[in-house]
């Protein structure tokens, strides 16, 4: 589901409808090139996330991606070491047989020459160039920086983070290492949002990661990230407050 700025007040009632229908499988995209995301905008994302996440407590046969890979992320506490594999396992190819690093760049760029000269990997009828290499190992390192001004080797959200969407980064800034802001906000409330519920669920069905060789638990994970949060003073987009909850 490609969320964007007009359509998000209606990502909750969605879910619950297409649930009615029969789909059991959702994968939540937040969308950073269709509108501009606002402070009012995150704050309306994060009651409608915390509202999926109500609802996917509630039932037993449902996944979210945004959920479920968040949250055991937040258990395993290992920092992703590279980015999307876009121009590695991942490409688009044009009716005239250019390859783009995926099929998002060739959608939008391929009908501008700056920007095709600058994006195009190679040609079905001649194989890859040496721009290819620049997607083969997307590592993350000193040169991905966040769009926001935060640093990404301090930051509590670290560990659920893949740095963005090479594509969404490169249509925000033409830098597919700068991390756009949309990701980064949207990153850091999921993981707020996910802790906050981590810390309150009885079940703990998705607490299966390991750690280290033994067995991490919810609880443990949102404390060792809660400390985190506190020391990089983590900037909420409105008063969170503590809120007893009772899923």
């Amino acid at each position: 589901m490609t969320l964007t700025v007009h359509n998000l007040n209606y990502l909750s009632e969605s879910i619950r409808e297409l649930y009615g229908l029969g789909f059991r499988s959702f994968s939540i995209i937040p969308d950073a090139d269709c509108g501009t995301w606002t402070q009012d905008t995150f704050r309306e994302y994060e009651s409608q996330m915390d509202q999926v996440i109500g609802f996917w407590h509630a039932q037993r046969d449902i996944s979210v991606n945004t959920i479920d890979q968040v949250m055991r992320k937040l258990v395993t506490k290992r920092e992703p070491s590279h980015l999307c594999q876009a121009g590695k396992h991942i490409v688009g190819i044009t009716i005239h047989g250019d390859i783009y690093p995926c099929h998002d760049f060739a959608g939008r760029y391929a009908s501008n020459p700056v920007e095709r000269a600058a994006l195009v990997i190679g040609n079905v009828m001649t194989g890859f160039t040496k721009k290819q290499h620049e997607y083969a190992d997307l590592r993350i390192d000193e040169t991905v920086k966040p769009d926001t001004g935060y640093d990404c080797k301090t930051c509590w959200a670290k560990w659920v983070c893949s740095r963005g969407c090479p594509y969404m980064n490169y249509a925000s800034s033409h830098d597919i290492r700068r991390v756009n802001a949309t990701y980064c906000m949207t990153t850091r409330i999921n993981a707020s949002l996910a802790m906050r519920w981590m810390s309150v669920l009885d079940d703990f069905r998705f607490a299966s990661a390991k750690t280290d060789g033994r067995t991490d638990t919810p609880r443990g994970a949102e404390r060792g990230i809660a400390e985190e949060m506190q020391r990089s003073n983590y900037p909420t987009t409105h008063n969170r407050g503590e809120r007893q909850r009772t899923p």
